[in-house]
């Protein structure tokens, strides 16, 4: 009986006994990292969340010893691929080496004063495994910060830079650039593969449009060829693939003049010849049809405060705004001529060219005659109108991100820079060789793009500061101009290309912002559906008044008077001023009685306010038989007559003589 009962005994220890007991037993040094079958069974299989905090002490110091691994295995990766791309082979591995024993010697003191920190303190268990615990934090965040210099490079400029003087950035072509991009991703990198999966050309049968929606993920192709007639696509730049698989394209048969993304990327405005502004979703359902914007030529969308402005080219030209959440129109503007109907009105060409500041939300028209006005749905005035190109028409229109910049081009070949501080003075200007500038667009960091024929010319971002001489790239489209539309791709080193052939898209270094900006809605390009939701909300509840659109946007919102009798006095200066403006209508004159409402004597009467030469002659022969008639009068009833001396006998003798 107590041989099967020890038998059982046995049989429950060694179902309880780990299998790797021999291990454990034999590994009495701690600080040698365990084996790969001694590995510590964790809650999270992917190992990306792990924490020492319930481990037992071994498998902290295990879970330690493999991020110090992890660690050094990505120093290694790191410097063996910077030695790879040095030019001075001897002296950077000279360097290396040196940097490598100060290391060495570093990490053995640091090693040394951790040990006899540990045995100073091996008797305090728990600040032993407090310090295990820093330790083991401050890895973490060494390795999650190598990750994300990885990811943002960090490190690097951005932009290419030329090595000799005798190099040019502009020689760079699309075909070297993705060649070195792939070599790069043969050394396991794999952002280089990333940056070169973006050079690519679609071949269509038709011209194309090309917009980008405020994440840089969905891009919008539309076009207006006759046959097939009005085609329309959205494709997810991630994947190079239409959104929604075949239902992402769809054909509107109208011939499409433009076309724009509202507030996210599943709704979309497209304008139409002699048809009205519709709004389509992504699966090509007609959603709504604005009536009232009927053959425009231009669209903008504001997100901020949720208007979309749709521009015609008939009759007065109307700029209208809509608010797309109530379906309202909020303000239309006649934009060539006086909405009084004076001939000293705006007289402005036919509009060709909307495109918004994205600091203030103002748009910016330009027109046929070379002027550019500025719009806002608060005035029923322009706000500022200048002449850009003396006896050219505008044909292209792009507008910094911080609002301080305007580039426009025109049909004299003549692309210029003006400055929108307060001055709107012209700074300088570039020629464009192939033909007249037909789309400009300006990166996030301030790049400036420009397509003009089948060329697409970028320059640097001080070119819009100081006259470069060079651009900093170039790209060439065979046979494929001329160029439709050119727009950056927001958060990434991207620019999109809408031409006469389908669409392409090139490789632009330090062209795009690397960070997003978390307090925005819809840019975040890996949002799912409810986190789109979640952002329409919020936007909603945020959205503007188009009465804050403003040329200079820190007015809105600025702080009030403090003294309370300043307020007043202000609130009654204005009120004033209303009412004067009121008074100052000009009142319907009433009929006067007796003869006195007949024309001659109106004619009479204003002749009165009349001074000339032959008044005054005649007021001083009046006023001399008064003064005969009252010296008459006076003589007759027997007074003393004082005799007036006239101005001349007045004067003294050496002034006489200027009497007449």
């Amino acid at each position: 009986m107590g041989k099967k009962r020890r038998s059982k005994q046995e049989q429950q220890q060694e179902s309880l006994t780990p299998k790797n007991e021999e291990a454990k037993d034999g590994n009495d040094n701690n600080d040698d990292p365990p084996k790969s079958n001694e590995r510590p069974t964790v809650s999270d299989p992917d190992g990306t969340h792990d924490i020492h905090r319930g481990f037992t002490n071994k498998e902290a110091r295990a879970r330690r010893h493999e991020l110090i691994q992890t660690l050094q295995e990505k120093t290694e990766k790191k410097n063996k691929k910077k030695n790879q791309k040095d030019n001075n082979a001897n002296n950077d591995n000279n360097n290396h080496d040196l940097a490598q024993s100060l290391k060495e010697q570093q990490n053995n003191d640091e090693t040394n004063n951790n040990k006899k920190k540990r045995a100073r303190l091996a008797h305090d268990k728990i600040l032993e495994t407090r310090l295990e615990s820093k330790e083991t934090k401050l890895l973490q965040a060494k390795i999650a910060a190598m990750d994300a210099a990885d990811i943002l490079h960090t490190g690097t400029v951005g932009m290419v830079q030329a090595e000799t003087d005798m190099e040019r950035t502009t020689g760079l072509s699309q075909v070297e650039l993705k060649r070195q991009l792939l070599q790069d991703n043969n050394d396991e990198d794999d952002n280089s593969d990333n940056a070169a999966r973006h050079i690519y050309d679609l071949t269509m049968e038709s011209p194309h449009g090309l917009k980008y929606d405020r994440s840089g993920r969905y891009a919008l192709l539309y076009s207006n060829a006759s046959n097939p007639q009005g085609h329309v696509a959205i494709m997810d730049c991630h994947t190079r693939s239409l959104v929604n698989s075949s239902q992402g394209e769809f054909y509107i048969q109208q011939s499409i003049r433009d076309a724009c993304f509202l507030h996210q990327a599943r709704l979309l405005a497209t304008a139409a010849v002699n048809q009205p502004v519709a709004i389509y979703d992504d699966r090509g359902a007609e959603i709504h049809s604005l009536s009232d914007h009927k053959d425009a030529v231009a669209l903008e969308f504001l997100p901020y405060h949720f208007l979309l402005a749709a521009i015609d080219d008939r009759g007065p030209a109307l700029l209208r705004y809509i608010d797309i959440t109530t379906g309202q129109l909020v303000s239309k503007h006649r934009t060539r001529g006086d909405p009084s109907g004076s001939r000293e009105g705006l007289r402005a060409g036919n509009p060709v060219v909307l495109r918004q500041n994205p600091s203030n939300a103002v748009l910016h028209c330009g027109h046929t005659n070379g002027t550019v006005t500025l719009w806002s749905p608060a005035s029923q005035k322009y706000l500022v109108k200048f002449l850009c190109h003396k006896g050219a028409a505008i044909t292209s229109l792009a507008v910094d991100m911080g609002g301080n910049v305007m580039v426009t081009g025109g049909a004299d070949r003549q692309v210029k820079v003006w400055d929108l501080r307060n001055t709107y003075r012209h700074v300088h200007s570039y020629f464009t060789v192939a033909g007249p500038p037909t789309s400009l667009d300006i990166s996030q960091q301030g790049m400036l793009g420009i397509g003009h024929a089948g060329h697409a010319t970028i320059w640097a971002p001080s070119a819009l500061q100081v006259k470069a001489k060079d651009p900093y790239m170039h790209h060439l489209i065979p046979r494929g101009g001329p160029i439709e539309t050119l727009r950056f791709r927001p958060y990434e080193d991207v620019c999109g290309i809408g031409h006469a052939k389908g669409m392409s898209s090139i490789v632009i270094p330090g062209s795009g912002e690397p960070n997003l900006d978390t307090a925005e809605y819809f840019t975040n390009p890996f949002s799912d559906s409810k986190q789109r939701r979640e952002a329409e909300v919020r936007a909603l509840l945020d959205k503007l008044s188009p009465d804050m659109i403003a040329l200079d946007p820190n007015v809105i919102g600025g702080m009030e008077e403090l003294d309370p009798h300043k307020r007043l006095e202000q609130i009654r200066d204005q009120q004033e001023a209303a009412n004067n403006m009121t008074n100052n209508k000009k009142k319907k004159e009433k009929t006067k009685k007796r003869g006195r409402s007949k024309i001659q004597t109106k004619l009479r009467r204003k002749q009165r306010n009349i001074v000339d030469q032959q008044t005054m002659q005649l007021r001083e022969a009046r006023e001399q038989e008064k003064t005969q008639e009252d010296a008459e009068r006076k003589a007759a009833k027997g007074e003393i007559v004082v005799p007036t001396e006239t101005p001349k006998e007045q004067a003294p003798t050496a002034l006489k003589r200027f009497f007449s």
